[in-house]
């Protein structure tokens, strides 16, 4: 396009001297004159080729005036064949603008459509990397092994937690928690069971596998029948896991009833 434009310019710039002549109309007569008054005469001091020179010159002037019609006939020519390349040219400029644009919206569209999909990429190695973790992390069972013996007015609650590591990595720094109640009122179902303090570094570890851990407890206390009396326990556990992320597990409480018709411990909502 560059070539293009130079080469219209300088066609440009030719014509413009040809059209000169034209608007020259009362210098070239006057040269002229001058030539046929001066065409035998030669000064002194001119040489050779300043005559050759001015007699050209002359020439050339005297060809414009007796072609005047035809050099503005191709000067017009000229000049309208210019603008129309120009034209064609700017015309080319603007399809090649509004095509740069167009191209540029698809570019923008493009990058949308990358940033979406690596998004999504990220996003699926995340839940891979999420789902790995939960496959391959140690994952803590509670066992709860009873024994009630009720006496005629005493009664002992006596038996264990087992805890086993049913996942696939080990379970350190365990630390274990619980509490239990007697009351001659249900327990307050929705109450959150006491949380035992953070991973313990000192605390045992426990691989897939592994017998379990034991957490006993022994309680006795005095029951006067026909009262109706409540007896909860519970115990929580805290550990690590191989991906070094802290965890706390705790069992519902496990609720003993005097008056069911059951007498088992049956796990309450809490």
């Amino acid at each position: 396009m560059r070539w293009f434009l130079a080469a219209a310019l300088t066609a440009a710039l030719i014509l413009d001297v040809w059209f000169a002549g034209h608007i020259a109309d009362q210098e070239i007569g006057s040269a002229t004159k001058y030539h046929e008054i001066e065409k035998y005469q030669q000064h002194p001091i001119e040489g050779p080729f300043i005559v050759g020179a001015r007699a050209g010159i002359l020439s050339f002037l005297a060809f414009a005036e007796n072609n005047e019609g035809a050099i503005t006939a191709i000067s017009t020519l000229a000049i309208a064949i210019f603008t129309v390349i120009l034209a064609v040219a700017t015309i080319g400029l603007w399809k090649a603008a509004d095509q740069q644009k167009t191209d540029m919206r698809e570019s923008l569209r493009l990058t949308s459509v990358s940033a979406e999909a690596a998004k999504k990429s990220a996003d699926t190695a995340e839940r891979q990397a999420s789902d790995f973790r939960a496959m391959q992390s140690a994952r803590l069972h509670v066992d709860f092994v009873p024994e009630v013996k009720i006496g005629v007015d005493r009664t002992s609650i006596r038996g264990m937690f087992k805890i086993r590591n049913v996942g696939n990595t080990v379970a350190s720094n365990i630390s274990i928690g619980g509490g239990s109640e007697h009351s001659g009122v249900p327990p307050k179902y929705g109450e959150i069971p006491p949380i035992p303090p953070a991973p313990n570094p000192a605390g045992p570890s426990l691989t897939a596998g592994d017998p379990p851990l034991e957490y006993p407890f022994d309680h006795e206390f005095t029951t006067t029948d026909p009262t109706r009396w409540y007896f909860s326990i519970w115990i929580a556990v805290s550990y690590r896991d191989t991906f070094d992320q802290p965890k706390i597990f705790h069992t519902p409480r496990y609720v003993y009833d005097s008056w069911a018709k059951r007498k088992r411990f049956t796990p309450s909502q809490t």
